[in-house]
């Protein structure tokens, strides 16, 4: 119980004090592996960058010391997506849509040139038909009209146009009947005339020869980007040996002077109160009476015995 409370005191005195390298690591971990102290600091950077020489340093903490023994590198791969559209193009005969529909496919495979891949569905409110070019044509058309009864074969009485169709014709040809005769001199002469005419001209034509078609594919398209990769610097740390001497003889000094005080405290005291006693006899006045209650000696008198100047015939009962 007191070894599993030790480890986890530790872990969070660690974790309070984290040494940081000179690029931030994202993540630091603090694992015990085998009875040893591991810190672990991740570093995420672009794929052509490594971490400097500060984030490999060793460094010391919590009364333990850390020195990189591993670094591991790993490339993060990117999941990236966006939003595609293709357009394709067909050719069709038809302009229909019965018959353009079943020139796409429901979905379509798309690789794109910056490495983004999918599948795209087919949007049908995207068809657009267009002709994809003309051809002129052009052809000689004719008509036949018949002018009858006519007095004589003269040109006059035919019209030079005619119209067919809406469309303007030339005259081209003629051909003349007899519809009546006479008998004249005994030789038969006709007298009525139809005129059979040709009216010929162009006619033309400006045809499609196809359809262009074109209708759009969207959908989501992802690709994996390798531009990040991720290094791990694995420090493993050992205690830091404590300097036991040095404390022992800084308690041996302590235990000593403890005593050594104590005896100058009391001898500081001593001399201090001794002092204090002599002031006090030194102004308290002291008054002797003798048997009758009369004055024998009072300390007002000591300054005179002191000098020596009274006799002694001021101290009753002493001969000389």
């Amino acid at each position: 119980m007191k070894k599993t409370i030790t480890i986890m005191a530790v872990f969070l005195l660690l974790s309070m004090n984290t040494v940081f390298a000179a690029e931030y690591p994202s993540q630091v971990s603090y694992n015990l592996n085998n009875g040893i102290f591991e810190v672990r600091k991740t570093y995420e950077m672009q794929v052509d960058e490594e971490p400097s020489a500060q984030a490999k340093q060793s460094f010391e903490q919590d009364d333990y010391s850390f020195v990189l023994t591993d670094m591991l590198r790993k490339e993060l791969p990117e999941q990236q997506s966006k939003e595609y559209t293709e357009t394709v193009t067909v050719s069709s005969e038809s302009k229909e849509l019965t018959a353009v529909l079943p020139l796409f496919a429901d979905t379509k495979e798309i690789t794109t040139e910056d490495g983004f891949a999918g599948t795209l569905k087919l949007d049908t409110s995207t068809i657009t038909v267009e002709p994809a070019g003309y051809k002129n044509n052009s052809w000689t058309v004719s008509a036949t009209r018949t002018y009858p009864n006519l007095s004589s074969m003269d040109l006059e009485y035919i019209p030079k146009t005619t119209t067919e169709n809406g469309r303007t014709l030339n005259f081209s040809t003629v051909d003349w009947q007899t519809d009546n005769t006479e008998n004249v001199d005994d030789d038969t002469i006709g007298n009525r005339f139809s005129a059979v005419v040709t009216y010929t001209g162009t006619a033309s034509s400006r045809n499609v020869t196809g359809y262009t078609v074109t209708a759009q594919y969207s959908g989501e398209v992802e690709k994996v980007s390798l531009d990040k990769v991720q290094y791990v610097a694995v420090f493993h740390g050992t205690p830091i040996a404590p300097q036991e001497v040095a404390k022992e003889s800084v308690m041996d000094w302590r235990y000593l002077a403890i005593p050594g005080g104590l005896v100058l405290l009391c001898l500081a005291g001593f001399i201090t109160a001794k002092k204090k006693n002599k002031r006090k006899g030194q102004n308290k006045d002291e008054t002797i009476y003798d048997a009758d209650y009369k004055v024998v000696k009072s300390s007002k008198d000591a300054g005179t015995d002191a000098g020596g100047s009274d006799s002694d015939e001021h101290y009753p009962g002493v001969s000389s």
